[in-house]
């Protein structure tokens, strides 16, 4: 699997990002840290979860949560030059593309 998509590392992320949710400023660490030869990567991993279970009291606020870390996860990357990406146990969502941040600039 690393050489499909030439990945050099993989790691469980030791970034720590920090986000405001409900007027506290909190922390979140992404799950993985990747490298290919031409970027760093963060990726987030979320469970997809139906209708009836995202409404249980226990999940609430760990999808509450979601835009404001995404956000947070989004100008941690641009700030650092990192693809940052999101998985919500669907599919992946390219928060900020690292080649893009470069062409901006």
């Amino acid at each position: 699997m690393t050489e499909e998509f030439d990945l050099i590392l993989i790691k469980r992320s030791e970034i720590f990002i920090e986000y405001n949710f409900e007027d506290r400023t909190r922390v979140f660490n992404p799950d993985f840290y990747l490298e290919t030869k031409d970027e760093k990567i963060v990726l987030e991993c979320k469970t997809h979860m139906n209708e009836r279970e995202d409404n249980k009291n226990s999940r609430k606020l760990y999808f509450l949560t979601v835009p404001a870390k995404k956000k947070s996860m989004i100008e941690y990357c641009k700030k650092n030059n990192f693809t940052g990406l999101w998985y919500d146990g669907i599919e992946i969502e390219i928060l900020c593309n690292s080649n893009q941040v470069d062409s901006e600039n």
